[in-house]
Formats: structure tokens, C-alpha cells, sequence
């Protein structure tokens, strides 16, 4: 299993300029607009060029509190993660509640909620979902889909509700955070994540070291930051002058970079040009091709071979899908359990469940659209968990992977890096990047076989990912 350590830097921001906002990093704590979208980059370091003015220096940050659970002390304490102790803590089904499940003729087996499984009343044995649904005769193979609560609601749909209840609380959460401090901006550079005096973009919450946007001097006027610009001419309006409100940009759902449309029609064909029957726009076909496969293997349990009771399945929350949020809600928890919650001290929200979630933001640093999770199941438990997402220049991130409790040290992990593997060669992907602390970096090296990103790759790369203070960023070619 890998471990990671998240940013524990508490900043605030200084008094801020008419013409140009810049914020120079002092000790103390915020939060900020929920809605905002990021991607976490971690490319150059580079420090504030000299300023026109004299600018006060920002103290040492405090040491970093480095939020890494190595191991539990008493692993039988460990609350149980089963989907039926899920629904039984999230208040969704009752102790000791009736449970049916139907099979194809039309016969019916009752049976009792226990923590530790379903208790036939017709042979007094205790079973896990798939086996109550298997000794009910039902060939479904969806027990969570197939067994009935006696007001008529599947355990699927209680554990959609879960969902989203969350979701409300998280949302009421993000609005009043929005409403308090709507006009932040972000306290550390989008670029290399350290604090100093940096230049904010007029358009969106990021903020950026003159150094590492390629600026020596404060420039005058609006300033716009590469992530809100078109990625062809690098300018808000086009080639003939047009602002945004005559000539858009368009996101592409997949990349997430921005574009006009006059200069995408110069650069490319307009056969590049396409939208999904949902309405998603893509920037080229490749984009398009990459989400059309993810979303024929999302929700489909793949067995690891012939009579394996391992199974992996690719995931992602939306909000109609009540069949996978279940096992949403255990790659959660073994996370959690894996990870010391950490939250980012500018969005004030759980980076696990902006994974899990995939939640966008308009800060691109925090911009977790087109992230899945992926789960390897024995039987009916989630035995392990990952977050990846494809980028652009055939890369993958895996910024975060964890096993429960119980199944670390049975190759859990390797087997899903494995099926993961596989999977991103078929999507043509040649290297897969993540964070890795350095209490497990040998692990890294020597069994899975990753090497420590370099400076070279990481610019020649030109992709930005999700990174955490206290790690080594290493790679891996899968080609």
C-alpha cells in the first residue's frame, strides 16, 4: 500500500492592490470558493522575481505536519466495512430489519439485517450479499439490486441516498463558504505549490510566482493566467480581436483546456471537432475517444480469471447511478482508513471525496473532473481502491491507492496495479505517475517498478497532476 502526506501550510492573504492583486503568504488559515475547478501541477520551482516594490518577506511556513497513518494499533477495533454496516451506520436500513430477495420463479427468501451478513430465516445461516442472493435462486448477479427492504427499496437505492445525502451536506457546506469569501484567491502558485508573493489571475482564484508564468515584472492592465486562456494563441480574445462574449471559449469535457473555435478550425479539421450525444464538447477525437471507452467499462465487474472470486470494476459517482454507490462508499472509507483525512486549506473540502466525487472547481489545481475510481472486490467486500485519471500526451495519475485493513500484505495491491496496467495500454497510455512518500519509495522502486519523475520528464511531459506535499513524484512506462 502507498502512503501520502497532504499540504498542512496555513496561509492568508495580505491587503491586495486596485490594479493587481498579489498575495504574499503570512501564517494564518482560510477557505475559499467551493465551485472552483483545479488540476494540481507540480512543475517548476522558481521564486518572486524583484518586485517594483518592497514587498515584506513571507516567515518560514511552520513545520509541516506530515498526516500519514502507517499502521493501526488495533485493527480488531476497526469499524466494519461492509455494505451492510454502511446502510446500518448511515442510517439507511435498520439492525435486525426483513430483507427478501425474489428469484426468476417468482419464489421469495426472507431474511434478517445483521452486520456480518443476512440471516435466512428459512435455514437460520448467516450469508453475504451475492450468497443470499445465490441461495434465493436469483441469477442477477447484482445482489445489492436484488434484495428488498419490506417498504419496497432496494439496498442499491439506500446506498444512493447515502450518497447523496453527503453530496447536500457537502453543497450547503460550499455555498456558505462562496457567500463568505467570494472574491479569494488562491494562497500558493498553481505551478510549483509554495507560498511567496504571487500574481493573481483576474479571471479565476489562481495564483502564480512571476517566475513560473514566464513574467519579470508586474504586468499592466488585466492579467489572464495560461489555465483561463485559449491553449492555441495563449490570449482571452481570438486572432481577430473578438472577446469572449463574441468568441467563447470552449472547455473540452475530457482535457479540460480551453479553446476558440476560429482558432481550433485553423489548427485542425473541423472532423476533429465533435460532441457526444450528452453534449460534451471534445477538443480533438482522441479526447472523445478516451472518455467513449472509459464509459463502455464503468460499472462492469471484470472477473480475475476463471472461477476467481477477485473481481475489478472502473467507477464514477453521477448522481442517477444508484448501482455503484456502494462500492463509491467503501473505496471511501478504505481511503480514509488508509489516509489521514487531509483537507485543502484553501477549498476547506476532503480531497478523498473530491476524488471520489470528481469534482470540478475553478481553481485548476483543485479540478478533479475526469477522475475514476477503480476497486478490486473478493466476493462482495471492496478488498482495495484507487483514484486515476487519463491526461493529455498518453499520461495517467494514481494519486491515491489503497487496501483494507485485512487483506494488506496478500498482494491485493499488485493485483489491481496489474489489471490497471492492462487497461491503460489498451487506452494506449505510456506512463503512469504518483505521489509516493518517502518511507515507501524503495516499495515503489523495487516491486511495482517506478522511477523518480525527473525535471527533464516533467517538462517535456507538459501535463499537470496531482501531487502532495512530503512526496517523490515517480513514473512508470507501460510502453
Amino acid at each position: 500500500m502507498r502512503w501520502a502526506s497532504s499540504p498542512d501550510t496555513v496561509l492568508k492573504p495580505v491587503e491586495t492592490s486596485k490594479r493587481r492583486k498579489i498575495v504574499a503568504g503570512i501564517p494564518g488559515s482560510t477557505k475559499s470558493k467551493a465551485k472552483r475547478k483545479l488540476i494540481v501541477d507540480g512543475s517548476c520551482e522558481g521564486e518572486s522575481p524583484p518586485q517594483k516594490k518592497q514587498r515584506k518577506k513571507s516567515p518560514p511556513p511552520p513545520p509541516k505536519k506530515q498526516r500519514i497513518r502507517l499502521e493501526a494499533a488495533d485493527c480488531s477495533k476497526r469499524k466494519s466495512h461492509f455494505v451492510l454496516s454502511t446502510l446500518i451506520d448511515g442510517n439507511a436500513v435498520d439492525l435486525g430489519a426483513q430483507v427478501s430477495c425474489r428469484n426468476n420463479k417468482n419464489e421469495v427468501k426472507t431474511g434478517i439485517v445483521k452486520r456480518e451478513g443476512i440471516c435466512c430465516q428459512c435455514c437460520n445461516k448467516s450469508f453475504s450479499l451475492s450468497g443470499f442472493e445465490i441461495h434465493a435462486g436469483s441469477k442477477r448477479h447484482m445482489p445489492a439490486a436484488s434484495i428488498f427492504l419490506e417498504n419496497g427499496k432496494s439496498l442499491s437505492e439506500c446506498c444512493a441516498q447515502i450518497m447523496k445525502d453527503k453530496r447536500t451536506r457537502r453543497r450547503k457546506k460550499e455555498t456558505a463558504v462562496v457567500e463568505e469569501e467570494e472574491d479569494a484567491n488562491d494562497l500558493i502558485c498553481s505551478v510549483c505549490r509554495e507560498v511567496g508573493d504571487l500574481l493573481c489571475c483576474d479571471r479565476c482564484p489562481s495564483s502564480f510566482h512571476y517566475s513560473c508564468v514566464g513574467l519579470e515584472e508586474l504586468p499592466e492592465g488585466d492579467w489572464y493566467c495560461p489555465f483561463c486562456c485559449c491553449d492555441i494563441c495563449g490570449r482571452i480574445e481570438d486572432d481577430n480581436g473578438e472577446t469572449e462574449s463574441t468568441a467563447p471559449l470552449l472547455s473540452c469535457h475530457h482535457c479540460q483546456l480551453k479553446f476558440h473555435d476560429p482558432c481550433l478550425k485553423k489548427k485542425r479539421s473541423a472532423k476533429f471537432r465533435r460532441k457526444s450525444v450528452k453534449g460534451e464538447w471534445f477538443c480533438s477525437t482522441e479526447c472523445g475517444t478516451v472518455v467513449s471507452k472509459l464509459q463502455q467499462l464503468v460499472g462492469k465487474p471484470v472477473p480475475l480469471g476463471k472461477g476467481s472470486d477477485l473481481t475489478w470494476t472502473l467507477l464514477r459517482w453521477t448522481e442517477d447511478d444508484s448501482g455503484s454507490s456502494e462500492k463509491l462508499n467503501a473505496a471511501i472509507d478504505i481511503l480514509h482508513d488508509c489516509f489521514e483525512p487531509f483537507k485543502d486549506d484553501f477549498s476547506g473540502t476532503d480531497i478523498v471525496e473530491d476524488l471520489i466525487y470528481s469534482k470540478g472547481s475553478d481553481l485548476r489545481r483543485l479540478n478533479f473532473v475526469g477522475f475514476y475510481t477503480i476497486v478490486l472486490q473478493k466476493g462482495d467486500e471492496v478488498a482495495c481502491a484507487g483514484n486515476v485519471r487519463i491526461l493529455r500526451g498518453k499520461m495517467a495519475e494514481l494519486p491515491l491507492v489503497g487496501t483494507r485493513s485485512q487483506y494488506r500484505g496478500k498482494g491485493m495491491c499488485r493485483l489491481l496495479m496489474n489489471e490497471l496496467e492492462k487497461q491503460l495500454k489498451r487506452f494506449g497510455v505510456e506512463k503512469l505517475v504518483l505521489p509516493a512518500a518517502h518511507s515507501v519509495l524503495d516499495m515503489w522502486r523495487d516491486t511495482f517498478g517506478f522511477s523518480e519523475l525527473t525535471a527533464e520528464d516533467r517538462s517535456s511531459g507538459g501535463c499537470r497532476f496531482l501531487e502532495f506535499e512530503g512526496t517523490v513524484t515517480c513514473q512508470k512506462l507501460l510502453q
